[in-house]
């Protein structure tokens, strides 16, 4: 049986990190020129916040993979490591900022739906994820930690809206967004484990379900943006 080396083993996953975040990138850029497509063909707010909430996502994670081919391309294997394994907090941050926008969109469509139906729209959901947005008040020793959690609980908020709006409309288009935020709420909930425990396994399943609730949601935008 081969022997285990865990040089070898932390190089290869930091390029297959390196690969997914490529890839993630990507994906970004293509769903946010959907989205767009999306948003002027339906006029849907939900499609604008979504978009918007993306568009926030996208330039962070073209800022760092662009700061990634530098590091490579200058042979600086410290910092390439940094920027794979997250560079800190930051882009923790985007998601929250991108979740909340998405959440707010998730917030108003389901108080329009509910006055199509002839239904009073509830005050408190419109307001859960604005009063869990300020985690910068949070002490910056437990930012990672916070961060986490905010976006565990936008995503939740998120995934069980875009689930109600389903059950309201019953279409295939709806469903999408569901499959799309339960594997970011997957990966949200995987990431702070992975840290905690030092997982370069975690750390990857954590990419990996990113990258799929991504592909799920550009499958979303590529169809409405087709019409």
């Amino acid at each position: 049986m081969p022997a285990y080396h865990p040089l070898r083993w932390h190089l290869l996953a930091s390029l297959l990190l390196a690969l997914i975040d490529g890839v993630a990138t990507l994906a970004l850029l293509l769903l946010c020129y959907f989205l767009f497509r999306a948003y002027r063909l339906s006029r849907s707010e939900l499609f604008l916040f979504f978009f918007l909430g993306f568009s926030v996502l996208a330039a962070g994670e073209t800022a760092r993979t662009l700061m990634l081919v530098a590091a490579f391309l200058a042979n600086s294997p410290p910092l390439a490591f940094f920027l794979v394994h997250g560079a800190g907090p930051a882009p923790l941050l985007l998601q929250t900022v991108a979740l909340a926008l998405i959440a707010a969109g998730y917030a108003l469509e389901i108080a329009q739906l509910r006055r199509s139906q002839g239904e009073q729209p509830d005050a408190a959901a419109a307001l859960v994820p604005l009063a869990l947005v300020p985690a910068w008040q949070r002490p910056w020793s437990g930012l990672f930690l916070t961060l986490s959690f905010v976006n565990v609980a936008l995503s939740l908020f998120v995934l069980l809206n875009a689930v109600s709006v389903h059950l309201s409309t019953r279409s295939t288009t709806s469903l999408l967004p569901v499959i799309a935020f339960a594997l970011l709420l997957l990966s949200n909930l995987t990431l702070p484990v992975a840290v905690a425990t030092a997982s370069e396994e975690l750390f990857l399943a954590s990419k990996a379900l990113y990258l799929l609730g991504l592909m799920a949601f550009l499958a979303l935008a590529v169809r409405v943006a087709r019409g």
